[in-house]
């Protein structure tokens, strides 16, 4: 169905630990950034139209089209931005 299968490798060929799950009848990948702050990429069913992202390696019915929302409390967000960016998830 969806790009799961596609993060899970790309993180882990960046060396980020991956675990598959389900929560709420929605498969997920649970990842931690450098701080041990769990992060999830939740994969859905849901199709939104966007161009591709220029000059981006992620093959278009890969891209990650819409995040639920994001909280994060933390002293500083540099160890977030960096599991992130390292992973080729951008921000």
């Amino acid at each position: 169905m969806g790009s799961l299968s596609f993060w899970q490798e790309r993180l882990q060929l960046h060396g980020i630990q991956v675990k598959r799950d389900e929560r709420f009848g929605r498969a997920m990948l649970l990842f931690t950034d450098y701080d041990g702050i769990e992060l999830a990429l939740v994969e859905t069913e849901q199709m939104v139209s966007l161009q591709d992202w220029a000059g981006q390696d992620v093959p278009h019915k890969h891209i990650i089209r819409h995040m639920f929302g994001v909280s994060i409390g933390v002293q500083s967000a540099d160890p977030t931005v960096q599991v992130l960016q390292e992973g080729g998830l951008g921000l």
